[in-house]
């Protein structure tokens, strides 16, 4: 994720029109001088940041390119204008061409700035068809002002509002430009790099404030719809919207047979002194009480929780059973690195008090993940070194901070056997709507025939499209909102199958 470091600096601003006899010609400047020069003006820039005459015929051109944006690079500077051409027999020529222009630094980012241009350029366009307004010099001499202003306001606040005359406005605020997100998948499971309770408004969308509640960096997108009883397309719509805005980001399910590896940015870790302070304040989990810690274990098994690294050898806990408390939920904590200047008084305080888990420790942790190790055998194996941390935030964070890396489990069939779809029907049972299901059906319950028939129709489905793209677990479990031993039942009832980590 890549944070926001404000807005580029307008080096300059300068209004150019085509005169009848000196043609192409710049009107209005700022900074004085920056453009051509200026006689008699002491304040004036003694040297240009270009010479003008070599691009005039870009700022003032061809009807071709009139109505467009226009963008051209001059030595070390980007230039961004709009050209429009106003065209009415009250003119000499029948028509009136002017350029409203911005000037950068050539390695600056200009995207957001392309949206202020094409709006000087099309509400200067209604002004002149209207009142003739920079064709009039008794109006035209009030430009200067005006982009002297917008000059001022846009490098200092990064928005403007300057009345023009009654009913006119110049009202401008520049919104940072972000990558459209990337499609997402139903295996996905957001988590949130800020406060979403926090930024909730009377104006969002009622499908965005019934899926709030259930990102929690725990369930999948298709989860998060079923227990939200929201639609599904609706439901990945807000998500992407809160990926645009980098609320959230995108991390994989969480289960103890995933299998990670560090990846050749795992010593940044410790190159990095501001992303291992981070991870040592976002995986650390303050030790419980035995008696609470076991009410609380009993209890999280119930609900389906996550293992947070607190745990008692004594009694015979599992790593299904060491789980999280509520309180160390991912929504809990962003995962945004500017968000550590906040928290770090905490650090402080823990790491006085020697509570925090130690760098090299974590770093040792990260690079003793390997392939052919599911998470279950390398949390049995370093159960002493993840007391008081949390397994799932240790691993999200290094996957989302590219430190390792998930392998993906992929079930290829090698051999074919004829159908059995009683066989099928046996061994899935469809998740009820608005919560999570346990997949098998109790020997005394029979299931409904029309659900058994659509569950029979997507285990066809899931198994026709393996055939054609391989596809992991993950997306598969997903798909029939069936566990991944249940889904290896199914594929054992189709033939001989082997699976593939990649």
């Amino acid at each position: 994720m890549t944070d926001f470091n404000g807005f580029a600096t307008i080096e300059a601003i300068f209004y150019s029109s085509f005169h009848i006899t000196e043609g192409s010609k710049v009107v209005h400047q700022v900074p004085s001088g920056s453009i051509v020069p200026e006689e008699g003006n002491l304040a004036a820039l003694s040297h240009q940041l270009f010479d003008f005459n070599v691009i005039k015929n870009y700022i003032i051109p061809k009807p071709a390119l009139c109505d467009r944006l226009v963008t051209l690079r001059v030595g070390n500077y980007r230039l961004i204008g709009h050209p429009v051409a106003v065209r009415g027999t009250k003119y000499a020529r029948n028509f009136f061409t002017f350029n409203f222009v911005f000037v950068f630094a050539s390695e600056a980012d200009s995207f957001p700035f392309e949206p202020v241009a094409r709006r000087m350029s099309k509400m200067f366009e209604v002004l002149e068809e209207q009142s003739q307004f920079l064709s009039n010099k008794a109006t035209e001499d009030s430009v200067g002002n005006i982009i002297e202003q917008l000059y001022q306001d846009i490098n200092n606040y990064s928005e403007c509002f300057i009345p023009i005359e009654d009913g006119n406005n110049v009202d401008i605020k520049l919104f940072p430009m972000f990558p459209p997100p990337p499609d997402i998948k139903s295996f996905h499971v957001p988590l949130c790099t800020v406060r979403l309770e926090l930024l909730i408004d009377v104006n969002w969308d009622p499908t965005m404030e019934r899926i709030l509640p259930f990102i929690d960096g725990i369930n999948s997108v298709r989860q998060i719809a079923e227990l939200a009883e929201a639609n599904y397309s609706l439901t990945k719509r807000c998500i992407q919207h809160l990926m645009y805005y980098q609320c959230i980001i995108i991390g994989d399910i969480f289960q103890f047979d995933n299998i990670y590896a560090p990846t050749s940015d795992i010593g940044l870790f410790v190159q990095d002194s501001e992303m291992s302070r981070e991870c040592q304040l976002y995986v650390y989990v303050p030790p419980q009480p035995t008696a609470s810690r076991n009410k609380m274990s009993s209890a999280s098994v119930a609900t389906g929780g996550f293992n947070s690294g607190v745990f008692d050898e004594g009694d015979g806990s599992t790593p299904e059973s060491i789980l999280s408390t509520s309180s160390s939920s991912p929504s809990s904590m962003t995962l945004k690195r500017s968000s550590l200047n906040n928290q770090h008084n905490h650090w402080y305080h823990y790491q006085q008090q020697h509570l925090l888990p130690a760098v090299v420790d974590l770093f040792a942790l990260y690079r003793s993940l390997h392939q052919g190790q599911t998470v279950r055998d390398w949390y049995i194996e370093h159960k002493e070194q993840l007391k008081n941390i949390d397994i799932r935030r240790f691993l999200s964070f290094g996957v989302i901070n590219n430190l390792i890396y998930r392998i993906y489990s992929y079930p290829v069939l090698e051999a074919i056997l004829p159908l059995k779809r009683t066989e099928k029907a046996s061994t899935l049972a469809p998740a009820p709507r608005g919560g999570r299901s346990s997949t098998k059906i109790r020997p005394d319950t029979s299931p409904d025939p029309n659900a058994t028939d659509l569950l029979e129709e997507r285990v066809d489905n899931a198994i026709t499209e393996l055939a054609i793209k391989p596809r992991h677990l993950d997306a598969i479990c997903t798909y029939l909102q069936a566990s991944k031993e249940d889904v290896k039942g199914v594929l054992r009832q189709q033939g001989e199958w082997t699976i593939i980590n990649r």
